[in-house]
């Protein structure tokens, strides 16, 4: 199968119906009846993940990495990462600013919200930072798996605007030949609450999977995700894209201190 073949069947499988026994308790995840033979090592998915700010999208990641190998990048980590200093490089000038983004992160407010997205918007701008940030720590990660340092069943890949998404999915799929879904969680927070641009407009795109989450049932939406990572662990061995080994590397690749 081609790339866009495999990641159809992938989409397709995903939607099949997980069956809980209520008299044993035993969940039933349909079993793979190919007769491929499974992969020796199947490349990561990239899934995209998005939705508006408070819908559960970290609750989603950290749950499935609960059950398989995730790692987990957002195209806001080094913006968060400069405003973590910003006290420390402007001093008394802060009180100065239009707001106080270190008052404004302990909130995680609105507010605050629209200045990490006004801030990564100019970033982006002017060389595309957060585009290729994301591509230099996926690089990263398939070289350490193709040189047998571990394996990852899944990237995720934090990215808001609807440009980027497609931009990035053609970079993945050029550059790497991988399996890249879209998926985005929904059912907590209105994107119109939001008056900035990368939460409100989210749902201006059509993604591959929409996982909702449900109030009150914050349990139930983690055993949703941890059985997602399941099933395309499951599926991804079988129809996914084999990564090729690279035992002659030489550059060092320690390990890195974010993964999941």
């Amino acid at each position: 199968m081609d790339l866009a073949a495999r990641k159809s069947k992938m989409i397709e499988l995903i939607k099949e119906p997980i069956t809980f026994n209520i008299l044993d308790g035993v969940t039933r995840i349909p079993t793979e009846t190919s007769t491929e033979p499974p992969l020796k090592n199947p490349m990561p998915v990239i899934c995209i993940i998005n939705g508006a700010g408070g819908n559960g999208k970290d609750t989603f990641v950290d749950s499935v990495g609960r059950s398989v190998a995730a790692f987990n990048i957002s195209s806001v980590d080094v913006v968060r990462h400069i405003d973590e200093d910003l006290d420390k490089y402007l001093g008394d000038v802060i009180d100065q600013m239009t707001i106080n983004p270190v008052e404004e992160r302990k909130k995680k407010s609105n507010l605050y919200r629209k200045f990490l997205s006004d801030v990564k918007r100019a970033w982006e701008d002017y060389c595309d930072g957060p585009t290729w940030s994301m591509i230099n720590s996926i690089d990263y990660l398939f070289r350490r798996q193709m040189r047998g340092y571990e394996r990852h069943d899944l990237i995720f890949l934090h990215i808001r605007e609807p440009r980027n998404i497609d931009k990035m999915k053609a970079l993945v799929e050029e550059r790497y030949g991988a399996i890249c879904l879209t998926l985005i969680v929904s059912g907590l927070v209105d994107p119109k609450f939001y008056d900035n641009d990368s939460d409100r407009f989210v749902e201006n795109y059509e993604y591959d999977l929409r996982v909702v989450n449900t109030p009150a049932d914050l349990n139930g939406f983690r055993e949703r995700a941890a059985l997602f990572g399941e099933r395309i662990h499951q599926i991804n061995s079988i129809h996914g894209v084999e990564l090729v080994d690279d035992p002659e590397g030489t550059e060092d690749l320690p390990e890195q201190s974010d993964e999941m």
